[in-house]
């Protein structure tokens, strides 16, 4: 019963029709440039949304809360949350859910410090053991699933338990490290290029990174989000709107000269696992086994080898956000990343109803986890307790599942 709750709940091309809707005459539909008026809704309602929201915290709060700095320092600060959101992203777009990756995350963190301040390995060296040990805790978890056939829920909410009691034992009850300049320091570069919001980016590679995400939106959205059946002249002239606004607003901020360097390897992440999943045969295929695992098989898919390969790339992710979550630090805090799963699932299914309609998507991920930061920031601005950003998450983690359901039968 679970796993077909599962399936429902993450079947991205939404429920089959019916004979009878099949059989039924055609019935004559309003369209406004080839697009019904549903696709249209599925289409501009949660961007809409989105920018409604924004709107109301310029009114509210005023410019102050379009501090180009600010925002940029809380995207620097986020970086972590959101590295895990994209192994949450490959997971739930083979149709596996992991519960352990904040955990994984979490004693990743604990380990390349402790490594490099408790058994003097060098922090090059530290950083490789901690990516090979996210990694292996994600096969653990691959095998359990594929080999074991354990639920994914069960599964790896117990490997989250065995990482919660490593990272305790490992950090000798939740004692936490912290290198000072006189005792075995951290090398400068460990946290000014994967932690520190000081160390800005150089302009050109702030402007080739820009330039590569504008394609890769207009790209996504002219694949993903605009329906097949919309004429040529309104599809350029949204996507020209799109460029058009991207740039205008990048420009107006005066935000390229504030890009921290860890962002700048946060978005080249992203575009690297965005390429991966869209552009080549592996990506395919994990999207071919999250839509239906039985099909994918006779299709000559290994349905095994793909599942724990996501289960491995999530692991990796999770292996990446501890390393730069403890740069950030600048020390290992045990269990620092433990409060990012919430957060990282909310953002991985606002994908689905922000750029791509219904499936999971890495760039829907990432601006749905940007706006979920901005819009916890706000309220704490206008004088809501921080206190109440779980409340908000839950609250876009439940809204999201039910939009991205309303969109998928839509289609």
């Amino acid at each position: 019963m679970a796993d077909k709750v599962i399936e429902e709940t993450l079947a991205p091309f939404g429920d089959p029709v019916s004979p009878d809707e099949v059989s039924a005459p055609r019935r004559s539909r309003a369209r406004l440039a080839g697009v019904t008026p549903t696709e249209l809704i599925s289409l501009f309602g949660s961007p809409a949304l989105f920018v409604l929201i924004f709107v109301v915290f310029a009114l509210w709060l005023g410019g102050d809360f379009y501090n180009s700095s600010l925002r940029m320092l809380e995207f620097s600060q986020a970086v972590p949350a959101m590295v895990i959101t994209l192994g949450v992203v490959v997971c739930l777009s083979v149709g596996q859910f992991d519960l352990s990756i904040a955990y994984n995350a979490s004693l990743c963190g604990f380990v390349v410090i402790g490594l490099f301040y408790r058994n003097d390995v060098p922090i090059w060296a530290a950083i490789l053991l901690t990516l090979l040990l996210g990694s292996v805790v994600g096969l653990v978890n691959g095998l359990l699933v594929t080999k074991m056939h354990i639920n994914a829920f069960i599964a790896t909410l117990g490997t989250g338990g065995v990482l919660l009691g490593l990272g305790r034992v490992y950090s000798d009850g939740g004692q936490a490290i912290t290198p000072s300049p006189t005792d075995h320091p951290l090398p400068p570069w460990f946290r000014d290029y994967l932690g520190s919001f000081q160390y800005v980016a150089s302009t050109p590679v702030a402007v080739g990174i820009l330039l590569v995400l504008v394609a890769a939106l207009l790209h996504t959205i002219n694949g993903r989000a605009l329906p097949s059946s919309m004429s040529r002249p309104v599809r350029v002239a949204i996507l020209a709107a799109v460029a058009a606004v991207v740039l205008g607003g990048v420009a107006v901020s005066g935000i390229l000269e504030r890009v921290s360097l860890n962002v700048v390897i946060f978005l080249a992440l992203a575009t690297g696992l965005w390429i991966l999943m869209t552009y080549t045969t592996f990506g395919r295929n994990i999207y071919a086994v999250g839509s239906n695992p039985r099909a994918a098989g006779y299709a000559g898919i290994s349905v095994a080898k793909h599942t724990t390969m996501a289960f491995v790339l999530a692991g990796l992710m999770a292996a990446v956000a501890g390393i730069m979550l403890s740069a950030a630090q600048g020390s290992a805090i045990q269990g620092a990343a433990d409060g990012f799963l919430l957060p990282a699932y909310a953002g991985a299914f606002l994908a689905t109803v922000l750029i791509s309609r219904g499936r999971f998507h890495i760039w829907g991920a990432v601006a749905g986890s940007v706006g979920l930061i901005y819009v916890a920031s706000g309220l704490v601005a206008g004088g809501v307790a921080y206190t109440w950003a779980d409340v908000i998450n839950g609250a876009v983690l439940i809204g999201a599942v039910a939009l991205s359901s309303v969109v998928r039968r839509s289609r």
